[in-house]
């Protein structure tokens, strides 16, 4: 992605005290990868929540850091604030370039359901990522699930449906269920309300209509 990076400085605040850097704009994080020594790092929150939401779990991402070579990083882990999208901390992961992966890809889901809207039937998602493995440089931003093919009641989208790029192999089992259709729930006898339930609830509602036209 164009203009797409994150920038990152050494951090010497630990433990508790990183609450300071939160309150001074800096988001905690730390740096970890094959041969390399684990780092602390903060980088500015504004940017890093910008550029956050341009990123997935699958995304390359440079990372910027003054007197150190930039690095190509992967997104593990995001702590946010429970009541909203603040950054309280990231994991990043330094990937090497000459080495396979094993990361999550999002799935992207296109298109409507014609079961859904013209049956009535019930779009059920069981999966959003799916696990895949490639070179760094091959790895996927999403992989695409379309949905127009669901036409009937109970019809389903599979892991083996998908399509994956080239060089990328896709580790979840074949046979997972991604997205199905289920079918418009028919309320049974035992659950329409009998005649006298009926009356009771009608009075109810004339006392309540009287009361507030009163």
């Amino acid at each position: 992605m164009a203009n797409l990076e994150l920038r990152a400085q050494r951090r010497a605040v630990l433990g508790k005290k990183v609450r300071f850097l939160r309150r001074d704009g800096l988001v905690p994080a730390s740096l970890y990868g094959p041969g390399l020594t684990s780092m602390a790092l903060q980088l500015p929150a504004r940017e890093t929540e910008a550029a956050m939401r341009r990123i997935s779990s699958s995304t390359l991402v440079p990372l910027v850091m003054d007197g150190e070579p930039t690095r190509r990083v992967l997104v593990r882990e995001v702590q946010r604030h429970p009541t909203g999208e603040q950054v309280l901390h990231l994991d990043l992961f330094a990937v090497s370039m000459n080495e396979t992966m094993r990361t999550p890809v999002s799935l992207a889901f296109l298109g409507e359901a014609p079961a859904v809207k013209q049956l009535e039937g019930t779009l059920i998602h069981n999966l959003d990522a799916v696990e895949v493995e490639a070179l760094p440089d091959d790895l996927p931003g999403r992989l695409e699930v379309d949905l127009s093919g669901l036409e009937t009641l109970h019809s389903t989208i599979h892991v083996r449906d998908l399509v994956a790029p080239e060089r990328v192999t896709i580790l979840t089992p074949p046979e997972t269920v991604i997205v199905s259709v289920a079918a418009p729930r028919l309320v049974t006898a035992e659950e329409q309300p009998t005649e006298a339930e009926a009356a009771e609830a009608a009075p109810a509602t004339e006392e309540g209509e009287a009361e507030t036209s009163g």
